[in-house]
């Protein structure tokens, strides 16, 4: 076995990254509470005139008229919310209110005579004022250009329609749009809809007029200004012809092309999957932060038109929201998944149409295995959710955005793509410029598709955690030429406890002549059995091996063909074949969930309570290799099961569920806190982690390559360390700090090292040789004398 150079920075780096800032996210996530403005009014229309942007003093000067329409009887007065800016006149069909009130964000308007159900009344406010910014959200300023971003990462309820025009500001109150806005010579306003007109006011300044036809929450309302070109073409839709347009910062104008080169290539895959492009164009608008998608005219980072594709995850992200959010916008913040993890989602269909389905399916995998290591933990979201009820709090974190794209690439294996992509067409269709919950899809596509949706929702939306399925046996009766499969079916889970029902599994059934056959099985409760009858015996049985849906395992297989090292993507598992005289197929799964107990509790003996691996496949005569298996604490992998220097990590093997585990030896390379273990001559069958301590009778010693004799251990007057190896020696404290190196050659082979500031505890010792290759990891037991 070849020995492995140990660099913890690196070994970590390949294992486990932090979730990063994705730049396909709209960055955002539009937060709601329901406001109690909408309980009682309905906004019909806003008209808003932006008159002067005082670049100076990052002050506007505006009047907002707002149709509205009463919801109640007996309404004796009207509020709307407005941020941070001064109002200082109020008019109410056309009649001046001089005791209005303007309390926080709350502007209330008393009425002269109260309104009914279905009245109508145009609220006119005159206000100006610096409008409030977040760190993200809210109306920024930028050098010479200024624009809006629709709701904030900080504010709660996160919707900020209300820093630049007085509204009812939340998720579900839709309204069309005109706006007036007024720019000195030299720059451009460029809003949501289409733009009717540019009037020369003579005086140095013009201004721009722009109508939204179709209705729309406050949070995606939009205006953009600054020096602008204005790049355009146009999209032949299913329905019509749509103008698209892109504005630019000047000196980007030529950059257009290259970065938007395969725009009408996804709107046309978009149209195809979810049905028409429901809006009068189709816009982007480069601002200095972003993205986020306004109606028809989504914030799009000026570093993002840079003349190529880099950014066309993004790109994509904000498109497909004219589908999933402007369209059809979720019923509230807590459902965020409903516009981000679709959108997310959107970016992997995306892939697939241009670039292929192996794409996709890394797309899909590698944010499955950062959902299952990271989401919960206080690196991700801080704990399980159900999608449906996210925190504000983390409304834009890794729930709504990855774990709500696999969510819904798992929807699309359980229906099927006919099935699946039908019912999203018409789910946009019947929810048009509306609003819809999570308990509204599950309706709709039962009663679309015909397939009961409850339990699936139940198991995957409306419960916490991720469902783990898996084969726990299976047995074979020949029937005339054909053989019956009677297969056992096991449900276990990430995360929370649950046991959904209707669960839906794609199996391939696989022999030692490389036959395969694929059927799907469905089961309730956490066990069930199918029988399924198979053209051949089947030696092993792959649970999701086309990987449709997104449950608690991460996977990878490869057809190997010579001697080679191999890693297996999202499984912490590496391969270093010896030999192989014919192919071999290794498949590898990465499983999320507790591996089976021992069949009697073992003193001094703890399993995984987290994690275990699958091996299946077809090992050939001949194939010799030696299977690799990182674990972790850092890496929030096994912190759980590993929680101080003195529990020692061993291997526990079985060659299926229907045996004990057993200890299998191993040469373990690495600290106690992060490392590898090999296993020689790896077999098929299930391996699992495990810690021991000294009462734990019957495991052998791992065969860890020392080359190194030290002794006394345990000791109060400090070790002697001997080798023959030419190296250096490095004594580390459990949390890693380094405390000293001591060199060892062939002419001062033995060391004596004592620690100098520490009485007792446990002291690391690495041992390199000259190459820099790790030979041993011992630990130093300090006492007091």
């Amino acid at each position: 076995m070849k020995n492995v150079v140990l660099i913890l920075l690196v070994l970590s780096g390949i294992y486990f990254q932090l979730p990063a800032q994705h730049s396909h996210k709209c960055s955002h996530a539009a937060s709601f509470q329901k406001s109690m403005l909408s309980d009682t009014l309905d906004a019909i229309s806003y008209t808003i005139y932006i008159n002067e942007l005082d670049f100076t003093n990052q002050e506007i000067t505006a009047q907002t008229d707002v149709l509205l329409t009463a919801k109640v009887d007996n309404l004796d007065e009207i509020k709307l919310e407005l941020q941070d800016l001064t109002v200082d006149e109020v008019f109410v069909d056309g009649e001046e209110i001089t005791g209005f009130n303007h309390s926080g964000i709350i502007l209330t308007i008393p009425l002269d005579e109260s309104i009914n159900t279905g009245d109508q009344v145009t609220v006119s406010v005159f206000y100006h004022g610096e409008p409030f910014h977040e760190a993200w959200g809210g109306f920024h300023w930028s050098g010479q250009y200024a624009f809006n971003l629709g709701v904030g990462f900080e504010s709660i309820p996160h919707n900020l329609g209300k820093t630049w025009f007085p509204c009812i500001d939340d998720f579900q109150d839709r309204a069309t749009y005109e706006l007036f806005v007024t720019v000195e010579n030299g720059k451009d306003a460029v809003c949501g809809g289409l733009l009717e007109s540019i009037t020369d006011n003579g005086d140095g300044t013009k201004t721009y007029h722009w109508k939204m036809n179709q209705t729309i929450p406050t949070y995606l309302a939009s205006v953009a200004v600054g020096d602008y070109a204005r790049w355009t073409s146009e999209y032949n839709g299913i329905e019509a012809d749509i103008p698209v347009e892109v504005w630019v910062k000047s000196p980007d104008s030529n950059k257009v092309d290259g970065s938007f080169e395969n725009l009408n290539e996804i709107l046309a895959l978009f149209e195809d999957r979810f049905g028409p492009y429901r809006w009068d164009r189709v816009g982007y608008v480069g601002t200095a932060i972003g993205a986020m998608e306004h109606a028809t005219n989504i914030a799009y980072p000026h570093f993002a038109i840079n003349g190529n594709l880099s950014n066309e995850s993004l790109l994509t992200h904000e498109l497909s929201h004219m589908w999933f959010g402007d369209n059809v916008t979720c019923a509230s913040a807590e459902e965020m998944w409903l516009n981000e993890g679709w959108a997310v989602f959107c970016d992997g269909l995306m892939q697939e149409e241009l670039y292929g389905r192996d794409q996709y399916l890394e797309f899909i995998n590698d944010m499955h295995k950062n959902v299952l290591q990271v989401c919960h933990t206080t690196g991700g979201d801080g704990s399980y959710f159900p999608l449906n009820e996210i925190p504000q709090e983390v409304t834009y974190g890794l729930s709504a955005y990855d774990r709500g794209a696999t969510v819904v690439h798992s929807l699309r294996g359980y229906l099927g793509d006919d099935l699946f992509f039908d019912g999203m067409a018409a789910y946009n269709e019947e929810f048009k410029y509306n609003y819809a919950s999570s308990y509204d899809l599950r309706d709709f596509l039962t009663g679309h598709t015909g397939v009961d949706m409850g339990p699936w929702f139940d198991n995957w939306v409306f419960h916490s955690g991720t469902p783990h399925y898996s084969v726990d046996s299976f047995q074979v009766i020949a029937s005339g030429g054909e053989y019956d499969v009677s297969v056992f079916l096991k449900q276990k889970r990430h995360g929370p406890a649950f046991t959904g029902d209707a669960n839906k599994i794609e199996l391939t059934f696989m022999n030692d002549d490389w036959e395969s056959f694929t059927s799907d099985v469905m089961f309730d409760g956490a066990n069930g059995s199918a029988t399924v009858q198979v053209p051949f015996e089947p030696a092993f049985i792959i649970p999701d091996f086309n990987e449709l849906q997104c449950d608690a395992i991460t996977d990878f297989s490869k057809v190997i063909k010579e001697p080679e090292d191999l890693s297996f993507d999202n499984t912490f598992f590496e391969i270093e074949v010896q030999s192989v005289n014919d192919s071999a197929l290794v498949w590898v799964g990465h499983q999320w969930a507790p591996p089976d107990p021992l069949f009697e509790p073992v003193q001094g003996l703890t399993l995984s309570d987290y994690r275990y691996w699958d091996i299946q496949g077809v090992f050939p005569e001949g194939f010799e290799a030696t299977g690799i298996f990182f674990y972790s604490v850092s890496s929030k992998l096994d912190d759980g099961l590993i929680t101080n220097a003195t529990d020692s990590v061993i291997m526990l093997y079985r060659p299926s569920p229907a045996y004990n585990w057993q200890y299998v030896d191993f040469t373990q390379i690495g600290l106690w806190n992060i490392g590898k273990l090999y296993v020689e001559n790896i077999q098929p069958g299930q391996y699992t982690l495990a810690v021991c301590d000294d009462t734990f009778v019957g495991v052998g010693e791992s065969k860890i390559k020392t080359g190194l004799n030290i002794f006394p251990n345990p000791s109060g007057s400090g070790f002697h360390l001997e080798t023959e190896i030419p190296g250096t020696l490095s004594f580390y404290s459990v949390s890693g700090n380094l405390l000293e190196s001591l060199r060892v050659n062939e002419k001062n082979s033995s060391v004596f090292w004592k620690p100098k500031n520490q009485t007792n505890g446990i002291i690391l010792v690495e041992f390199k040789d000259d190459k820099n290759q790790l030979l041993a990891v011992e630990r130093l037991v300090v006492v007091e004398n």
